[in-house]
This record gives structure tokens, C-alpha cells and sequence, in this order.
């Protein structure tokens, strides 16, 4: 089993909690969503809330996987750009709206498949517009390429659209 505790310590943090619910239940849900969905993601079991004196902690409870690793921040393998961009497109095909899915937000298996991890900022919807994909497409390859216009994304954007996909984002 992985443990992962969340601190609500500032008034910020606090707040956030109070508005939403315990950032561990709140990954709890979403990663129990993603399930329902049929993506692949890490198995949430239990989450829960602990008061200190320091302010609270929650925390969830994810089942291990032995031998996974965060994909890395740098250029990825011509195979692990295939499986995530096929990974990023089933997501947003699915309504997954996760404004900080980054590659460490990712784990690869030792046989090369993909699963996604700390789904707390994320939210469901119907499948995303053009414009949100090309954001989620943008953010998940700034670090590492020289972001989507980067010839080294081309295997992670072919895998995400086979067809030609020209990506703009408006702000």
C-alpha cells in the first residue's frame, strides 16, 4: 500500500479543504471516477482526515505498484510518448479535466503501460473541447519538450490525434 497525506495548514489550504472536502477524499472520489471511466489508474482503497495541532492531515490509501515509476520530466522514449499521448487522449475523451496532469502525475509500469496517479485537482466533464485539449496537450509536454511545437512530441501528438492536429490556445 502507498500512503499520500495532504497538509491543510494555511488559511488557504484550509479554506480549499472546507470548499471541496478533504484533499485525500477528494483523490479518493476522483481516482474511484477515473475507474468507473475505464482509465488506467492507480486503485484508491480508503482515504480519511486526521486533526492535529498543527491543523489537519488527509490522507488516501492507493494499492502499490511494484516496479512503476513517474514518468520522467525529461524527453521521453519514442514508446513512452505512444503510450502517453494514447493515455492523455482516452482521458480527455473521458471528461477528465486535470488542469496539473503533468508527467510525474504518471506512472509506467515495468512493462511499458501507463497509469494515472494524484487526480486531486481534477474534474469530470464531457469530453473536452479543442481548447482544453490543446491546454491539457501543452501543459503535459512543457517540461518535457520545448512544449508541443517541439519535434521531439511529434510521437506523443501523432498517438494523442492521428490525424493532423493543429494546436492553438487562446488565453
Amino acid at each position: 500500500m502507498h500512503v499520500k497525506f495532504h497538509r491543510a495548514v494555511t488559511l488557504a489550504d484550509r479554506a480549499r479543504d472546507a470548499w471541496r472536502g478533504a484533499r485525500g477524499l477528494v483523490e479518493l472520489d476522483r481516482l474511484r471516477e477515473a475507474s468507473r471511466r475505464s482509465l488506467p489508474c492507480v486503485e484508491g482503497l480508503a482515504a480519511g482526515r486526521i486533526e492535529t495541532a498543527d491543523g489537519s492531515r488527509s490522507f488516501v490509501v492507493t494499492r502499490s505498484v511494484p516496479g512503476a515509476n513517474p514518468l520522467p520530466r525529461g524527453p521521453l522514449s519514442a514508446e513512452q510518448a505512444t503510450a502517453a499521448g494514447c493515455l492523455l487522449r482516452s482521458a480527455h475523451d473521458a471528461g477528465l479535466h486535470a488542469r496539473d496532469l503533468h508527467p510525474a502525475n504518471v506512472l509506467c509500469r515495468p512493462d511499458g503501460s501507463l497509469l494515472l496517479c494524484d487526480l486531486t485537482s481534477a474534474t469530470w466533464a464531457e469530453p473536452l473541447d479543442a481548447r482544453d485539449r490543446a491546454r491539457g496537450l501543452a501543459f503535459f509536454c512543457q517540461d518535457l519538450y520545448g512544449g508541443v511545437d517541439d519535434p521531439a512530441a511529434v510521437p506523443l501528438i501523432r498517438a494523442y490525434s492521428p490525424t493532423p492536429l493543429t494546436l492553438a490556445c487562446a488565453t
